[in-house]
């Protein structure tokens, strides 16, 4: 039972044994308790024809009006958004030096060495 109904299984193992199904279901999933929700009458709401006019700014009509309510003037800037996150390992992490194979010499790569190659086979 996930949301107040029996799966297939229990429903089925109940009938099985049987048991009142609807002793294991939620009242909310009764007739009864249907029948109650949708017992008042249900108004449509009117058309956008028959809406009140009211002027940006003025005072409302009623006090049951409400005034016009705009939405922020905001625009997205162009362009990729920037990351808000701060990632707390990149500020922390230990930078480590950079190893060269060839020349055993610190702060760049094999690809990059500029040293000359050596001859460590000797030529038979």
């Amino acid at each position: 039972m996930l949301y107040g109904i029996p799966c297939s299984h229990a429903v089925a193992a109940l009938v099985t044994s049987r048991k009142d199904v609807y002793a294991f279901t939620e009242k909310y999933f009764t007739v009864a308790s249907y029948r109650e929700a949708y017992s008042e009458a249900i108004h449509p709401i009117p058309g956008k024809i028959e809406w009140k006019k009211e002027k940006e700014g003025e005072a409302p009509l009623d006090d049951d009006d409400a005034r016009i309510v705009r939405p922020p003037k905001f625009r997205r800037p162009p362009g990729r958004p920037e990351k808000k996150r701060i990632c707390i390992e990149d500020l922390n992490r230990e930078r480590h030096t950079v190893h060269c194979s060839r020349c055993n010499q610190t702060g760049h790569y094999k690809t990059t060495c500029k040293a000359e190659i050596m001859k460590s086979i000797e030529q038979f």
